[in-house]
């Protein structure tokens, strides 16, 4: 009895320390959470530490950004937009009578017809030259190769004069040098001269061609220019056509040194012209606009 009731006892004794052991795992397990809820509890402290950081990080931008505004704002300079299209006001092509405006028209329309013209008359007459330097027909065509070529290079020469020095000038001294040039020709001794006064004669005549067509844009407006263009642009074409028809009728009944004597005296009624209708660097609007249309 004493060993049962000993062993009752001792059991007895052993029930509340393990409720109460029990108790306190109870406890530290509702202190403690768990590895799930602590890696919950871990991941919504990070997303509340990135959504920190976002938000500064997006108040120091605003605060840059207005910071950086407001120095600019404070030490920016004004600067103008620049475009490389500038329309010039409209009076500046009103400074001419309409008048005048066609005389010039019909003068440079003249003027393109001579070095066009110059170039294919001769084409008729290249058996009788031949003959006359006792050369072939493939040499003297090398000569109106070469007229051809000079026409497209002096382009580099005139344009940049005629916008320093003005139109009139320098159609003044290309109709001098196209006239002289054209003397040189008719009178030419040999093949060596008849070379060298065809290159000049064309390029001496090529200017009529930039100089007519820069008189046709400093007179009118861009809205105007078509017509006078049109004009302008016929006698360059009709040149061409018609020189071998003429070159082919001189040569028929007089000698091919006559192409050259017409061809001195068409310029120099282009010389007159030039002399008394076209006007000076300072009547032309366009040269005349001050340096911020330039």
């Amino acid at each position: 009895m004493r060993w049962v009731s000993g062993s009752y006892s001792r059991r007895h004794i052993r029930l509340p320390m393990s409720e109460a052991r029990d108790e306190r795992d109870a406890t530290a397990g509702s202190r403690e959470p768990s590895a799930h809820s602590r890696a919950s509890e871990s991941s919504s402290r990070s997303d509340d530490n990135v959504d920190s950081v976002l938000s500064n990080g997006a108040a120091g931008n605003e605060l840059d950004r207005f910071s950086t505004r407001h120095s600019m704002g404070m030490d920016a300079v004004a600067v103008e937009p620049t475009s490389s299209i500038v329309e010039i006001p409209d009076d500046y092509y009103e400074r001419l009578a309409p008048s005048r405006k066609v005389v010039l028209v019909v003068l440079v329309s003249y003027c393109a017809f001579l070095a066009p013209i110059s170039s294919t008359s001769v084409l008729a007459a290249t058996p009788e030259v031949a003959e006359e330097y006792n050369t072939s027909g493939s040499i003297v065509n090398l000569v109106n190769a070469l007229y051809m070529l000079f026409m497209g290079v002096s382009p580099i020469l005139w344009g940049p004069l005629s916008q320093v020095y003005g139109r009139r000038m320098i159609t003044l001294v290309t109709a001098v040098g196209f006239l002289a040039s054209s003397i040189g020709t008719a009178l030419a001794p040999n093949l060596a001269a008849f070379f060298l006064f065809r290159i000049l004669t064309a390029f001496e005549g090529t200017s009529f061609l930039l100089v007519g067509s820069a008189v046709i844009g400093d007179i009118y407006k861009p809205v105007e220019r078509g017509t006078a263009t049109g004009w302008f642009m016929s006698g360059s074409l009709i040149g061409p056509a018609f020189g071998p028809f003429l070159g082919g009728v001189i040569v028929t009944y007089v000698s091919w040194r006559v192409i050259f004597w017409l061809q001195t005296a068409l310029a120099g009624v282009a010389l007159v012209g030039a002399y008394f209708v076209l006007p000076e660097k300072s009547e032309f609007p366009c040269l005349r606009l001050p340096s911020r249309y330039l």
